[in-house]
């Protein structure tokens, strides 16, 4: 029997919301769950993939904390990272996902800075025997993924490294058109020993077209420091804030909105009325204000 202990994660998990919760009014929070709290104790959870296929041994949440109607907390796991433990060498392969409605908040870079720091005191006992998490394992489905998880966090492959030698680059000067370059050149398909096993090969791995798969060493120094580093920097913004997108989004809609009222109102009886100036200043003014709070979106900075 195997057992997951994250006991030695209390330190390091209480210096990252130290932070955190600072954010946000105190609302947010990163936890770890084992598999069998996670009906006990979240609403929701925004699984990367929830098949009974899919063994999920523990997640990293990026809670969202409010208040019910009777003032009892409400904890929503908004982002998450979902974690399987190798039973032979004990890596761990990980997949990401965030709630579409919090995407382009950095949330997702957040926990996998998380996760890095995490690891290395997480314990695996099988019989009595601890064992230290090995490699963190992903298989990056798209060149961006593969540029983050190689660029902020040292991942590597074989094929990566070969790479990387064969155009001179290191991980500091790699690009994304790099990364892009790479994945679209690259081939981690696998010889097969029977056609079965290609089918079932091709049938895993039919939603992620062609997935690179990339190791991070959790316990090197330098990738520790690098993931720190992600965590102290790396800008976020609070669930109710605004992203740039959205933001646009709302600026169109608010002069759309804002013409239509202004057609409505000049239109009387059929006729259309004369412009009044007084009343077309005041309603610019008001609309420039409007816009001003609109584009004020304050970003908070992850300082440790």
């Amino acid at each position: 029997m195997t057992t997951i202990e994250l006991k030695g994660t209390r330190h390091i998990l209480g210096i990252l919301n130290e932070k955190i919760k600072r954010l946000c009014n105190s609302q947010m929070e990163i936890q770890i769950y084992l598999n069998h709290d996670l009906t006990k104790i979240l609403n929701h959870i925004t699984l990367y993939d929830t098949s009974a296929s899919s063994k999920v041994d523990f997640i990293i949440c990026l809670n969202f904390v409010s208040l019910d109607e009777l003032g009892d907390k409400i904890k929503d796991c908004i982002s998450s990272i979902s974690c399987k433990v190798s039973e032979t060498d004990y890596s761990v392969e990980f997949s990401s996902k965030t709630e579409s409605r919090f995407e382009g908040k950095k949330y997702n870079i957040v926990l996998r800075a998380a996760l890095i720091l995490l690891c290395p005191s997480i314990k695996i006992i099988t019989n009595e025997t601890i064992h230290k998490i090995g490699p963190i394992i992903s298989r990056a489905i798209n060149p961006i993924s593969i540029y983050l998880l190689a660029k902020y966090f040292h991942a590597h492959s074989d094929l990566l490294v070969k790479y990387m030698n064969e155009k001179g680059l290191e991980y500091d000067s790699l690009s994304f058109a790099n990364a892009q370059d790479f994945y679209e050149n690259a081939d981690e398909t696998p010889e097969f020993e029977t056609e079965d096993d290609e089918l079932q090969y091709m049938k895993n791995n039919n939603k992620f077209g062609n997935p690179i798969i990339l190791t991070i060493d959790s316990d090197n120094h330098v990738v520790q420091n690098k993931a720190m580093n992600v965590f102290q920097n790396v800008v976020i913004q609070c669930p109710y804030e605004q992203t740039s997108k959205s933001k646009s989004k709302s600026k169109s809609k608010s002069k759309s909105k804002s013409k239509n009222k202004n057609k409505n109102k000049n239109k009387k009886g059929g006729k259309l009325a004369i412009n009044n100036s007084n009343t077309s200043k005041t309603r610019k003014l008001k609309f420039h204000k409007l816009g001003r709070k609109i584009r004020k979106v304050e970003k908070i900075k992850l300082q440790i």
